[in-house]
């Protein structure tokens, strides 16, 4: 707030003739310190806009919109059937631990998620529905599918039926993942487009996407979730097709 310049007058009296003596000089250290508070300033004030920065870039308007959107999806009966087979899955590597997220499937038993959520990991764990970790080992993996299978110790209850090939093109899809920090948030989406090594989705894809399963109206997988991709025209999301998760866990069954 401004203050009136007159609020500033402060009187106390006649100056003596020593006040206006020049003092001793300003020593350089007395300069350094002023140098390093401005400095330690500007240090702090990048730090905050930083945070600003990214708390902008979390909570934009398209976050807001998925979250809505996961709100009234979840209600559904099946939706949280599905949010129930998903889950987080825990890595560490040399004491280091970070997270992704997978889902099991139904009948084999198995664990699905992404190669780059396993790769060089010592030990793995899969987050239970009470909130438990689960020891589980990683059986197979396809590098350039991006794509790993994991065996859990323990028997887990329910799973996601894989369908036998991935849906056409404008086929509609809900993807259930743990996008940035949050957990269980279905949105629905579209198929945009079908190659051989990817399923190309108009659907919001965000950092904890990865491993997410791509589900049919029918309620079956179609695709696992790997990356995003941001073009002129808008943000898709990449899935590896449901084909390939079929050859991969045949692959552990057979060993």
């Amino acid at each position: 707030m401004r203050r009136d310049e007159g609020n500033d007058e402060h009187v106390e009296g006649e100056p003596e003739p020593e006040d206006f003596e020049p003092g001793p000089p300003r020593s350089s250290k007395n300069k350094r310190r002023g140098l390093f508070r401005a400095v330690a300033v500007l240090m702090t004030g990048m730090l905050i806009f930083q945070s600003a920065y990214y708390l902008i870039d979390t909570f934009r308007l398209d976050t807001w919109s998925f979250l809505t959107a996961s709100y009234q999806l979840s209600k559904q009966e099946d939706v949280q059937q599905w949010q129930q087979a998903v889950t987080k899955i825990r890595a560490t590597e040399n004491g280091e631990t970070s997270f992704g997220t997978g889902f099991f499937v139904e009948g084999p038993d198995a664990f699905i998620t992404n190669y780059h959520v396993v790769e060089r990991a010592d030990s793995v764990a899969v987050e239970t529905e009470e909130g438990d970790l689960a020891e589980g080992t990683v059986e197979a993996v396809d590098e350039q599918a991006d794509l790993a299978v994991v065996m859990l110790k323990e028997k887990w209850e329910g799973g996601i039926t894989l369908a036998k090939t991935s849906a056409s093109a404008g086929s509609d899809v809900i993807i259930i993942g743990n996008p940035l920090g949050f957990s269980d948030v279905a949105n629905r989406g579209s198929i945009v487009e079908t190659e051989k090594s990817r399923l190309v989705l108009d659907a919001p894809v965000f950092n904890g996407s990865s491993g997410s399963p791509a589900i049919t109206e029918a309620g079956k997988v179609t695709g696992v979730v790997f990356a995003s991709s941001t073009e002129e025209n808008g943000r898709y999301g990449l899935a590896v097709p449901v084909e390939r998760v079929h050859e991969l866990i045949n692959e552990t069954e057979n060993k």
